[in-house]
């Protein structure tokens, strides 16, 4: 990926994470322009793969929204919603297994720290946004070492 692309997707996902970890909320117009810059990478980078790499951002869509709608909006904000159409339509397949395995994972283990450490009480929001982007950022570095070594576990 070039330099200047890497630059402006590491601050934009910087900025979300900083935003949703202190307020609880993903701004539209910081995932817009994240699916910006992933669009004109792709069209001047990989437009052959474009058409499945947006059908995996749709499918990451619509099961960020299945959980946002059973759970009654509890379970995640539909800014994170936004944002899995995005990062999924990124990553494409299987990276983007990887990622969604990844985020919630780190979800799970920061939650379950975070109680244990009274950082954190049952029924009130984690941002969910971060684990989202770390786990994103770990799959685009190192998708492939992490796909190995699960693989070799079975």
């Amino acid at each position: 990926m070039a330099l200047p692309y890497l630059l402006v997707i590491v601050m934009v996902l910087i900025a979300l994470a900083v935003v949703d970890i202190e307020r609880q909320i993903l701004p539209d117009s910081l995932i817009y322009f994240l699916g910006f810059i992933f669009a004109v990478y792709f069209i001047l980078f990989v437009h052959n793969l474009l058409f499945s790499h947006l059908l995996w951002g749709y499918l990451s869509f619509l099961f960020f929204l299945t959980i946002y709608l059973v759970t009654k909006r509890r379970g995640m904000g539909f800014g994170d919603v936004k944002l899995s159409f995005v990062l999924g339509s990124f990553l494409g397949f299987p990276q983007f297994v990887i990622w969604l395995f990844g985020a919630f994972t780190l979800g799970a283990v920061v939650g379950l720290i975070l109680l244990a450490v009274r950082r954190a009480k049952l029924g009130l929001p984690i941002p969910f946004g971060p684990f989202l982007l770390v786990s994103f950022w770990l799959t685009v570095f190192y998708g492939e070492k992490i796909a190995g070594w699960y693989l070799k576990l079975l």
